[in-house]
């Protein structure tokens, strides 16, 4: 009798063989001769033909491949079976079939149904519901990364802001890299009174970085895009006050003739200071990522412009991110997180400029690091008093004040703060 079991690779036909019809390799244990190999060789090539097949739907109920006859058979030729043509102008048409597929969905208006709703991984997200109505390839469009030379106004904005997050990320990387541990300890707790097992990891090369960043850049893509005029339907969010504050000065920056020179450049002919110094607009792009994370959710987390953005990054060029490739990106985008806390938090401190002076030169002593963690605490005899004076820190150092110049570009200033570098950490993580 003669099976009519069609499929599209060796090894599922051999397993239909072993399960169906209860075939067995011929030799057992050890290696086979010359003879067995023959025999097993002949056996394979007369338990299958290659045939023209199709399917009329792709999973489910119906998917089975049924074999196409030709109106004229050809006698088959003796010798081996012409297997890798056939097949490869078979893989060829059924992907220019798949392709045309995902045309036609990502054509398609994102709508939720039953379908999703019975997927426990997009119920959790809700992606289907908040994205409803939008084209799909329009979602992708607006997170893609920029051309080379755009010509249009906001796509050079865009290039600018996307350079300039990825500066941002390798200079916050490198205040990490130097910090003490306990500083990387503190940064990477995610709860309140937790002690992590391992501190903040900073070992990523220039390849990583621009891997890791890479959500980070589309979701300011993304909000550059929908802010500026537009002529999609894209999704409706929100931003807080502060919010709206930080992304005009980083898009007013963004939006400078490019070629002029940014009035925050440092001008010291000292390369370490280049390295370390922030430009203008790599600060107003860090306050912007802070402020991003700087929001409490009172009903529901899309009230968030940064979960807005991240629902965005959930749709696929072949449609949803499942549970195991969405958290790679959760994870790139927590890591530069903590990169940016921990520079926020060290141009905050008082002393920024002697911190990093500290870490250039290898010296664990400087004198103005020396302080006592309680200059109240009381001695043990209450009479007895030391005539030393209280210790006192050097005077602050900030970052490079602004340049006055003709051109009406916002002074972005990172308020220092009373705390230290460990501490202003530590109450930004809490």
């Amino acid at each position: 009798m003669q099976c009519h079991y069609v499929t599209r690779s060796i090894k599922t036909i051999k397993r239909h063989w072993r399960e169906h019809h209860g075939w067995k390799v011929l030799y057992k244990g050890g290696r086979p001769n010359h003879h067995e190999q023959e025999q097993a060789q002949t056996m394979v090539q007369q338990g299958f033909k290659v045939v023209t097949c199709q399917r009329f739907f792709p999973s489910r109920k119906g998917s089975h491949y049924i074999w196409v006859r030709s109106p004229e058979p050809l006698a088959r030729p003796a010798g081996p079976a012409p297997s890798l043509g056939v097949q490869a102008a078979v893989d060829e048409v059924v992907q220019a079939w798949e392709q045309a597929q995902a045309r036609a969905k990502a054509d398609q208006a994102i709508q939720a149904s039953q379908l999703t709703d019975a997927n426990p991984w997009l119920r959790m997200t809700r992606w289907a519901d908040y994205l409803q109505g939008i084209q799909a390839h329009d979602l992708l469009a607006c997170v893609a990364a920029p051309e080379e030379d755009p010509q249009d106004a906001t796509e050079q904005c865009v290039q600018v802001v996307w350079a300039t997050m990825e500066q941002v990320a390798c200079k916050s990387q490198q205040t990490v890299q130097h910090c003490g541990q306990a500083i990387q300890v503190e940064a990477v707790q995610s709860e309140k009174g937790q002690t992590p097992h391992r501190p903040l990891l900073a070992y990523m090369d220039e390849a990583a970085i621009q891997k890791h960043v890479r959500p980070w850049q589309q979701i300011l893509a993304f909000i550059a895009r929908t802010q500026a005029p537009h002529d999609w339907t894209s999704l409706k969010y929100g931003m807080t006050a502060r919010q709206r504050k930080k992304w005009r000065q980083l898009w007013q920056l963004a939006s400078q003739a490019p070629g002029s020179p940014d009035p925050m450049d440092p001008k010291t002919d000292d390369p370490q200071r280049q390295a370390w110094a922030m430009t203008t607009i790599e600060k107003a792009c860090l306050e912007f990522c802070i402020e991003l994370l700087n929001q409490r959710h009172r009903s529901h987390e899309y009230e968030s412009a940064l979960v807005c953005a991240m629902a965005v990054l959930g749709q696929g060029d072949t449609g949803w991110r499942d549970p195991e490739s969405y958290p790679l990106i959760l994870s790139h985008m927590i890591k530069v997180a903590r990169f940016m806390v921990v520079q926020k938090a060290l141009w905050m401190d008082p002393n920024p400029w002697q911190i990093i002076q500290t870490w250039a030169r290898k010296d664990q002593s400087a004198e103005w690091v020396l302080a006592s963690a309680d200059d109240q605490l009381r001695e043990i005899d209450e009479g007895y008093g030391s005539n030393d004076p209280p210790s006192t820190p050097g005077p602050p150092s900030s970052p490079p004040s602004s340049i006055h110049s003709d051109d009406p570009l916002p002074a972005v200033n990172i308020c220092l703060s009373r705390r230290p570098f460990q501490e202003q950490v530590t109450w930004m993580m809490h």
